[in-house]
């Protein structure tokens, strides 16, 4: 179903981005990286588990609506 590819792809590339950040403070770690992280990155990942969660609660809403019309 579609609300469970789009939740995969959004795992991957949350899990993607976390990689490449972590990379990235092997590099860059002055007061310039914390800034942006706290204006960035500090609040991704609870909104990431609601949009995760809104996805799963869709895809349920969706498949009772499915089967409800049949």
């Amino acid at each position: 179903m579609i609300f469970d590819d789009n939740k995969a792809r959004l795992i991957h590339a949350a899990r993607t981005m976390k990689l490449r950040w972590d990379q990235t403070q092997g590099e860059w770690n002055d007061q310039v990286m914390r800034e942006f992280e706290r204006k960035h990155l500090e609040h991704y990942e609870p909104k990431l588990a609601t949009t995760i969660r809104a996805l799963e609660r869709l895809a349920e809403i969706l498949k009772k609506c499915e089967f409800e019309c049949k």
